[in-house]
């Protein structure tokens, strides 16, 4: 292997300066490491809370809870490469290990970290289109939607965002070589195989590009869709409400011909907590996922932008911001849950209560 070819793909030089690059990745990681914290701990308490409802969880709870595990997941694989960042630059040592420390976390946390972004990205994409077609048809919900189908999908899921990066995990390889600029001290080097460069721009072109912006474009029809049947609904309980109230003023106190449009009040309110819960959802998921399409559309235009091209540090640079919106996306659904949903609220309030 000629160490010197899978150091460098082109013959342009490096976009930025790595002065520049050491000061503009401080920027984005001291961010993600917190933000990437705070959706570990939210994740969790998700998790535990959605698995304290059981046996009774509805179709929407387990894809929620399948959420949380992707969102928790892909929190924990953002912090290792802050660490590290800052290990190889305020820590002196010898050891290979942490010195190169950033390198060495790339391909084992920062790659795990997009498997599970593309992850919660299709789980959102299932739960934004299957709390719409529950909209749209909401006499057939029980036909249309049953639990035992979402958790398969859930799996699907789950295995084939994994299966599809395989290939590109397989052809990237880190090599240690000696290091001239450090009086000849060994370094460690991430490598891609001449497959795993053909791996890196399919993968981008697919996931960054094409399945990002199918993505997108569900989940806003999906959610343009729920904000006007919501709104429609709530007109129609108004004008019903109403109804009942002139209906009912002659009777007798004695009797209550209102008490099944208040059980269907309570449900048709508890449905539209629901939906509102996956309108804001896909709302902060649209607004951050559009920072995924950077590292595939810079591949296109700057030549040598690789794990192991001319412009890495570009590279390392716009994915640590595309990790930053990622983490952002995940650590928020909790409070959207604690605001929004009575139902999460009393499960919460119950599991604090036992502590």
């Amino acid at each position: 292997m000629n160490t010197s070819e899978s150091l460098v793909h082109s013959h342009v030089g490096p976009l930025i300066s790595h002065e520049t690059y050491e000061l503009l990745m401080a920027i984005a990681l001291v961010p993600l490491f917190f933000i990437s914290l705070l959706g570990i701990v939210t994740n969790i308490v998700n998790v535990l809370v959605f698995a304290k409802q059981g046996p009774a969880a509805d179709s929407t709870t387990v894809s929620l809870m399948a959420l949380a595990v992707s969102d928790l997941l892909g929190c924990f694989f953002s912090l290792p490469q802050p660490v590290c960042f800052l290990l190889e630059r305020y820590v002196p040592s010898e050891s290979v290990y942490i010195r190169s420390c950033f390198v060495l976390t790339t391909m084992s946390a920062a790659y795990p970290h997009i498997i599970c972004t593309q992850i919660t990205i299709w789980i959102t994409v299932y739960i934004s289109f299957e709390r719409a077609v529950c909209v749209i048809f909401p006499l057939k919900v029980k036909q249309l939607v049953k639990t035992k189908n979402t958790k398969i999908f859930m799996i699907i899921i789950y295995a084939v965002a994994i299966i599809f990066h395989i290939p590109f995990a397989s052809n990237s390889l880190i090599i240690f070589v000696s290091d001239p600029a450090n009086n000849g001290t060994v370094t460690a080097i991430n490598y891609q195989t001449p497959l795993g460069a053909f791996f890196y721009r399919l993968n981008n072109m697919l996931r960054s590009n094409i399945f990002t912006t199918l993505a997108i474009f569900i989940v806003a029809i999906a959610t343009i869709t729920m904000v006007t049947r919501l709104k429609a609904s709530r007109k129609w309980r108004a004008s019903v409400s109403s109804a009942l109230n002139v209906a009912v003023q002659p009777k007798s106190q004695t009797s209550d011909p209102s008490s099944d449009a208040k059980t269907k009040e309570r449900k048709s309110t508890k449905e539209a907590e629901t939906v509102k819960v996956v309108i804001c959802i896909t709302s902060i998921f649209i607004a951050c996922l559009t920072f995924s399409h950077l590292p595939g559309l810079v591949m296109y235009i700057i030549p040598g932008y690789a794990i192991d091209g001319t412009n890495r540090d570009l590279f390392h640079f716009t994915y640590s911001v595309k990790f930053v919106f990622d983490a952002l996306n995940s650590a928020l659904n909790f409070f959207f849950y604690v605001k929004l949903s009575t139902r999460y609220r009393k499960s919460l309030q119950t599991f604090c209560s036992h502590w």
